[in-house]
């Protein structure tokens, strides 16, 4: 009985991982091994949105981290093609 426990507990785990990474992998730029990194350390979605930019940089890199906050906050990304920073073709 105990290990189906065990058992159990370690599936509900994988698969909340596994369902927030989709929220984190809608950030461009980041991938499934980003998102996992980020899982790891801050075990959350809510802890990764609250987070600042030292903490992020931290797991995953500066440039990363900028991007995420740029996500969750609502900023232009960083990421943005060279075009669009100049303002693009007219």
């Amino acid at each position: 009985m105990q290990a189906h426990r065990f058992a159990v507990t370690f599936q509900r785990k994988q698969r909340a991982l596994t369902t927030l990474v989709t929220e984190l992998t809608d950030i461009p730029g980041v991938g499934a091994a980003t998102a996992q990194k980020l899982m790891k350390a801050l075990g959350s979605v809510k802890r990764i949105q609250l987070a600042d930019e030292d903490a992020l940089a931290a797991v995953i890199g500066k440039a990363a981290a900028r991007r995420v906050i740029a996500h969750y906050r609502g900023l232009k990304s960083e990421a943005a093609p060279a075009s669009e920073e100049r303002g693009g073709p007219d």
